[in-house]
């Protein structure tokens, strides 16, 4: 029983510790497609944490790090904030794309949470004042466009149907999906494509993604190594919680940040927040 206690108390401690820190992991690729080095930060699932006073922390991160571009793949938000009309609930998410814009070139799309203020009508009110907010703020919100960045690099958003998202029962991606939202890739650019779901990385590989940014697991709440325990699926043990990844068959590279925020059941254990630092370097001769 005192060991029990003792473990309890420890793994209570860690969560706590967790849940109120964060860290930089670095990640490379190497592709031929690029002819100079390029770096990015990205970032997801927010969910109205703060990190000191208006995330002053995070944002002081970010600047130190002084990436080419920031990447953020939504859930800046808290969909049960807005639903219940919580007091201030756009604040610390606008106030963050406010900052971050301010200083970079900041690219986002939509996580699930953003997703679901949309699809009943007295919800959508609420998504059209985020658009408004991250429009206001200075932020390129990429719903199923593209834009053309830099050194041959085209950055793409994502924004998959709420389908994709459910739990329990697994869901299997109808093919062609991918290219019904954005179209094709141009195989002659290096095609980054910044997309919630990590889980259908093999089709975003198969549509011509070179690197995919993602995030929604966050870590797996509770992470052993590079393996995270549960998925918000619910299913356990998910293929892709956090860390670099690459599909074989085409090269694809895939980062998944473990993410910032958390909500409903805010455990972390061995899995801090994360902001991904991301370098893209020509290929080794």
């Amino acid at each position: 029983m005192i060991l029990i206690a003792a473990a309890a108390v420890f793994f209570i401690a860690v969560m706590i510790r967790d849940n109120h820190r964060f860290v930089v992991r670095r990640y490379t690729v190497h592709s031929a497609k690029v002819s100079r080095r390029l770096t990015f930060v990205f970032v997801s699932d927010l969910h109205s944490k703060d990190y000191g006073e208006d995330n002053r922390k995070v944002v002081q991160a970010i600047e130190d790090l002084s990436p080419d571009a920031v990447l953020c793949a939504g859930d800046l938000i808290i969909k049960r904030d807005a639903w219940n009309n919580k007091p201030g609930w756009i604040d610390t998410g606008a106030s963050f794309a406010r900052q971050i814009a301010g200083h970079f070139p900041f690219y986002l799309t939509d996580g699930n949470h953003e997703e679901k203020l949309c699809y009943r009508g007295e919800r959508q009110e609420a998504y059209d004042d985020w658009c408004k907010a991250v429009k206001s703020a200075g932020a390129v919100k990429l719903h199923n466009k593209s834009i053309d960045f830099r050194s041959g690099v085209r950055i793409t958003g994502l924004d998959l149907p709420r389908e994709t998202y459910q739990k329990i029962k697994p869901y299997h991606m109808p093919e062609g999906m991918v290219e019904d939202c954005i179209g094709r890739c141009d195989p002659e650019k290096f095609n980054l494509l910044i997309t919630h779901n990590p889980k259908f990385f093999r089709e975003y590989a198969d549509w011509g993604a070179d690197l995919v940014v993602s995030g929604h697991v966050h870590g797996g709440l509770m992470r052993i190594g590079r393996l995270g325990m549960i998925g918000p699926d619910l299913h356990l043990f998910p293929r892709y919680s956090g860390g670099l990844y690459e599909n074989r068959e085409t090269g694809a590279h895939m980062v998944v940040t473990c993410g910032l925020g958390a909500h409903t059941l805010p455990i972390r254990i061995f899995n801090p927040g994360e902001i991904s630092y991301i370098e893209i370097l020509p290929e080794k001769k």
